[in-house]
C-alpha cells in the first residue's frame, strides 16, 4: 500500500490528509482518467499551461471548480481510503517549529491507524532536518515500510492528496459551497 500525504494550514486549522491506495497504478489510472475527463471543458490555453504543470488546490478551488469536481470523482472511483487528522489552532500565527511539531503529531496519528504494510510519500518541504524527522518515524510504526519525500509536480498521488486536503479544510470550515466533500465523504475517515 502507498499513502500519499499532504498538509494545509489556514484559518484556524492545521490538517494533514492522506490518500491510501492499494497500488500505485490505481493512482496513475485515476490521474489519467481525470485528465481525459477534462479535455472537453472550456479552459484557455494560458490557464491550461499553468494548471497542467500541477493541479494545485489553490487554483482549482478558486477558479476551476468543475475541474476539481472531476478530480475528486476520479479519486472516489478508485479502491482507496482517505485518512486525515486535524489540529485546531489556538493562535492564528504559528512559528515554523510549532508547525513542524503539529505536522509530526498529525502524520503520526495517521500512520498509527495503518493496518497493512505501507510506503508513505510526503510532499517535500525543502527543510532537510525536518524531512529527516519525518522519515525517522518509520522506526516507531511497524506497518510503515518506508517514508520518503517527493516533488508534487512529479508524483501525481501528491497532487490528489493536496486537493483532498483543501476539500477537507473547506468542509471543516463550512466553506464547501460546491459540495466537494460529498464526493469523497464515503471514503474518508478522521483519526
Amino acid at each position: 500500500m502507498t499513502l500519499f500525504i499532504d498538509e494545509t494550514e489556514k484559518d484556524e486549522y492545521f490538517i494533514v490528509a492522506g490518500l491510501l491506495v492499494y497500488s500505485d497504478p490505481d493512482v496513475e489510472l485515476a490521474y489519467k482518467k481525470f485528465k481525459n475527463s477534462i479535455k472537453g471543458l472550456r479552459i484557455s490555453q494560458k490557464a491550461k499551461s499553468r494548471m497542467y504543470v500541477e493541479f494545485k488546490s489553490t487554483v482549482l478551488d478558486r477558479s476551476y471548480q468543475k475541474v476539481k469536481i472531476k478530480l475528486l470523482e476520479n479519486i472516489s472511483a478508485i479502491d482507496a481510503e482517505i485518512v486525515y487528522s486535524v489540529y485546531k489552532k489556538k493562535n492564528i500565527k504559528l512559528y515554523q517549529s510549532q508547525k513542524e511539531s503539529i505536522y509530526i503529531t498529525l502524520i503520526s496519528n495517521i500512520m498509527n491507524s495503518l493496518q497493512d504494510s505501507t510506503h508513505v510519500v510526503f510532499d517535500r518541504f525543502g527543510i532537510p532536518a525536518f524531512e529527516e524527522r519525518i522519515k525517522n518515524l518509520k522506526i516507531i510504526y511497524k506497518n510503515v515500510d518506508t517514508i520518503s519525500e517527493a516533488d508534487s509536480q512529479v508524483v501525481h498521488g501528491l497532487q490528489l492528496a493536496d486537493n483532498i486536503c483543501s476539500t477537507i479544510r473547506l468542509h471543516i470550515t463550512k466553506k464547501d459551497q460546491y459540495g466537494f466533500f460529498k464526493i469523497i465523504e464515503s471514503k474518508t475517515r478522521e483519526v
